[in-house]
């Protein structure tokens, strides 16, 4: 939570004797267009374009022989194991999802 955070950091900024009691954080229209629009379609730009990583060189056969060998390595992948790997092999660009975050 936004206002937590502040919180914390304002808390430690301040002098032995001032105390921070509550921080409130308001959001601005564009900030409540954006959460709309959020509820309504979900994020969007955050996902990597298929066809550009084709385009630029993705061999299929290439990519499904490292998938391959890659799951070769005995064990049973957790889910969280299978997201971070999603996302290391582009189901997400990365620039845009930082950006994406950084926005919110």
């Amino acid at each position: 939570d936004l206002a937590a955070d502040l919180l914390a950091v304002l808390r430690s900024f301040a002098p032995a004797s001032g105390v921070v009691q509550r921080v409130t954080v308001y959001p601005s229209e564009y900030g409540l267009e954006k959460m709309a629009e959020e509820e309504r379609m979900g994020p969007q730009g955050i996902f990597a374009d298929k066809k550009a990583k084709k385009k630029d060189g993705g061999d299929a056969g290439a990519d499904a022989a490292e998938s391959e060998e890659e799951s070769d390595g005995g064990g049973m992948d957790s889910d969280d194991d299978k997201w971070r790997k999603d996302a290391v092999e582009g189901v997400f660009d990365m620039t845009a999802l930082r950006k994406y975050e950084m926005q919110r």
